[in-house]
């Protein structure tokens, strides 16, 4: 697990459903304090490695800015603080786990594992 001023990222969540391992980043909003008894709303978001970070983003160096347009929403009082989670999709075996069905190509039709582990692996490591 690391962490930096806004972002905490564990590299290998296990995943039962899927049979594989996920990285998880966790957003904190500016003023966060895991001692505080406050509950913040949660955003999950897909493709989690290129949410975040420009050296682990798709197309290097070009990240979704999330973090950064984050802080400056909820700062200017646009947006309530939130916490934010990406979730890594898992390479070759993205459109099968983000698909309900198989398609034409045979591809698919895992999107209901991906759904439990959200559900049953990922939501509770953010209380």
């Amino acid at each position: 697990m690391s962490i930096d001023a806004s972002t905490i990222r564990h590299e290998a969540v296990h995943s039962t459903w899927l049979e594989a391992e996920r990285g998880i980043s966790i957003y904190l909003p500016p003023g966060y304090n895991e001692a505080s008894e406050r509950r913040y709303p949660v955003l999950f978001l897909h493709d989690g490695q290129n949410l975040f970070d420009p050296a682990r983003a798709h197309i290097a160096g070009q990240h979704w800015q999330v973090a950064e347009t984050a802080d400056r929403l909820i700062l200017a009082g646009d947006v309530e603080p939130l916490v934010i989670v990406g979730i890594d999709h898992g390479r070759e075996a993205r459109i099968q786990e983000f698909t309900p069905t198989p398609g034409r190509r045979r591809v698919g039709g895992r999107a209901r594992y991906y759904t439990r582990f959200v559900t049953d692996e990922v939501m509770p490591l953010v209380r």
